[in-house]
């Protein structure tokens, strides 16, 4: 599951840095206030309420995922192109030999 948010992550990102109307639709400063906003109170939502949204959780994970996207995208959109794909990756590499290493 975190190896699949990760990687919807590193898209997003991706996107961003490759792409110019996602990057200008990530750096607009009303997108990243409602961004932080609503995952503030999407994250709230499932630290207090978590046996209420329990029937919820797996559409609620995947809102939640897309929200951080945005967010990572809007902060790594600000640095240089380069440097972000390779952080990217590298995280992106890292976290699945991990995982494939827990599973062992």
């Amino acid at each position: 599951m975190l190896s699949l948010q990760l990687a919807v992550v590193a898209v997003m990102v991706l996107l961003a840095a490759h792409s110019w109307p996602f990057k200008l639709f990530v750096l607009n400063s009303f997108t990243i206030i409602a961004t932080s906003i609503s995952l503030l109170v999407l994250s709230l939502a499932i630290s207090c309420f978590f046996e209420a949204i329990r029937p919820f959780q797996i559409p609620l994970f995947i809102v939640f995922t897309a929200l951080e996207g945005v967010l990572v995208s809007g902060i790594t959109a600000r640095y240089p192109n380069g440097i972000i794909t390779l952080a990217a990756l590298m995280t992106a590499v890292v976290v699945v030999a991990l995982t494939i290493y827990a599973c062992t």
